[in-house]
C-alpha cells in the first residue's frame, strides 16, 4: 500500500521546534547532525537556517516513518525524493543522507525490502559527487555516537477518537483516501495503519461514520451503499507488529499522560528490558530441545491415534483441533516456566505477545491462538484424561521434569 497517498498528518506529528530533536542532549546524534548542519555552507548563510533546519528534520523523521510501516517501500524511491526536494538544491541530498544513517543504525530492525530501500538510497548518494560529500561529512560527524536512535522515533501515531477530532479530515477527504469507500480499500488502510485491533476499529469506525454522513449528503450516489462495518472488521487482520506495537506505547506514554518525574520509570524500563533479554537468550537456548521434543510429541501423538484403549478419546481430539492444540500449548507453557518465565513476568506489558510469537513458531499454531491460551489456559482434563495420561507417560519415559 502506498503511505505517501494518506494525508501526512494522519502518520506523523510535524514538530514545531528543532529542541524537539533532542539536539541539545550531549552524545545524541540528532546533536551531532544539527552542529554538523551549521557548518554546510548553505544552511550556514542563510536567515532561514533554524527553518531549514527543522523542516529536513520532519521530513526524514516522516519518510523513516513511513518506511518502517510499509511492509514493501522499494516502490516509493522516487516519491520520497519528490517529498525531500527543495527550493535549495542541497536539501534532497542532506535530507537523504540523514534517512541513509537513521536507517542504518544498529536499533532500527528492517525488513528485507525496507534493507533494500535503504540500499538503493545509498546507492544513489554515492553515484552522485556531490551528494556524497555531504553524506560523508554527515557520517564523519556522527561516528562514535553512543546514543542511537529508538525505534519509538519513529513510530506512526496512536490512531483513537481523539486524534480524529484534532486532524479533521472532512467527509471529501475521506471519499478520495479510500477511492469512494471501497471495501478493499478500507480493509488496506486498516490492517496498515493500525497497529493494535483497538487502534484498527477506531479507524473503521471513523471511516463508517464519515461515509454514512457523506451517503446522507449525497444522495446521487444512492447506488453504492455504505460498506457494512461489521463485514470489513471481520476480514481485518490481527497479526501485529510488535516493534511498532511498543514505539507506540512509548510515543503514547509521552504524549498523553503527565507523569512528572521520569527517571524511577525510565530506570524499570531498563530492567524490563534486560529481564526481557535475559528471557530471550533463555528461551533461545532452548529452541533446539524444544524442536526435538515437539517431534516425539507428533510421534507419539500418532502411535496414541492406533492404539485401541485411546481411540475414542483420541477421535475427540482429531475433531476438535482447539483442544488438541491445547495439549501441544501446554506443553510449550511447560518448557516455558522451566525456562523461568513466570505467570507473574507474563502479565507485564509486551511479553505475553512475545511468548505468544515464540510459541506459535514452535508449534506452528497462529499467534493470537497462544495468546489467547496464555490468558486463562483452560486445558480440560477430565475431557481428554487417556491422551494427557499417555502424554506424561512419554514424558516420564524421556525424564523430563514437566508434566501436564
Amino acid at each position: 500500500m502506498d503511505i505517501t497517498s494518506l494525508p501526512r498528518y494522519l502518520i506523523y506529528r510535524d514538530r514545531f521546534s528543532i529542541s524537539e530533536f533532542n539536539i541539545y542532549e550531549n552524545n545524541n546524534i540528532n546533536q551531532a547532525i544539527s552542529d554538523a548542519m551549521l557548518e554546510l555552507p548553505f544552511i550556514q548563510n542563510s536567515p532561514e537556517s533554524e527553518r531549514i533546519a527543522l523542516s529536513v528534520f520532519n521530513n526524514a523523521y516522516y519518510i523513516c516513518t513511513m518506511v518502517l510501516l510499509e511492509k514493501d517501500p522499494r516502490w516509493r524511491l522516487i516519491r520520497y525524493k519528490e517529498l525531500v526536494s527543495g527550493q535549495v538544491r542541497e536539501i534532497a541530498p542532506l535530507t537523504l543522507s540523514i534517512i541513509g544513517i537513521y536507517l542504518s543504525s544498529k536499533t532500527i530492525v528492517l525488513n528485507e525490502y525496507q534493507e533494500i530501500l535503504k540500499d538503493n538510497i545509498l546507492k544513489g548518494i554515492h553515484n552522485n559527487q556531490s551528494w556524497y560529500s555531504i553524506y560523508t561529512f554527515l557520517l564523519q560527524k556522527t561516528k562514535g555516537i553512543k546514543k542511537e536512535l529508538l525505534p519509538k522515533e519513529f513510530a506512526p501515531r496512536f490512531i483513537d477518537e481523539r486524534l480524529f477530532i484534532e486532524i479533521n479530515i472532512d467527509c471529501q477527504k475521506w471519499v478520495q483516501i479510500t477511492d469512494c469507500f471501497n471495501k478493499q480499500r478500507i480493509i488496506d488502510l486498516v490492517d496498515n495503519i493500525g497497529q493494535s485491533k483497538d487502534e484498527k476499529l477506531a479507524f473503521l469506525k471513523e471511516i463508517d461514520k464519515k461515509a454514512k454522513i457523506f451517503y446522507r449528503d449525497n444522495s446521487y450516489y444512492n447506488q453504492t451503499v455504505t460498506p457494512d462495518l461489521n463485514e470489513i472488521e471481520n476480514n481485518i487482520n490481527e497479526e501485529y507488529n510488535i516493534e511498532i506495537l511498543e514505539a507506540i506505547d512509548d510515543c503514547r506514554r509521552e504524549e498523553y499522560e503527565n507523569l512528572g518525574d521520569m527517571r524511577p520509570l525510565n530506570k524499570r524500563i531498563q530492567e524490563l528490558k534486560t529481564e526481557n533479554k535475559n528471557l530471550q537468550e533463555r528461551v533461545a537456548s532452548l529452541s533446539s530441545e524444544n524442536s526435538v521434543l515437539v517431534n516425539t510429541m507428533k510421534e507419539k501423538e500418532h502411535i496414541i491415534k492406533n492404539q485401541k484403549e485411546t481411540i475414542d478419546d483420541f477421535n475427540v481430539l482429531a475433531k476438535d483441533v482447539t483442544a488438541q492444540q491445547k495439549v501441544r500449548m501446554e506443553m510449550a507453557w511447560q518448557l516455558f516456566e522451566k525456562a523461568g518465565l513466570t505467570q507473574d513476568i507474563l502479565n507485564r506489558h509486551g511479553k505475553k505477545a512475545k511468548a505468544a510469537i515464540v510459541m506459535g513458531a514452535l508449534l506452528d499454531i497462529k499467534s493470537q491462538k497462544c495468546a489467547q491460551y496464555l490468558s486463562d489456559r483452560d486445558l480440560s482434563k477430565h475431557r481428554h484424561k487417556q491422551t494427557i495420561t499417555q502424554l506424561n507417560t512419554i514424558i516420564k519415559e524421556l525424564n523430563l521434569d514437566i508434566e501436564l
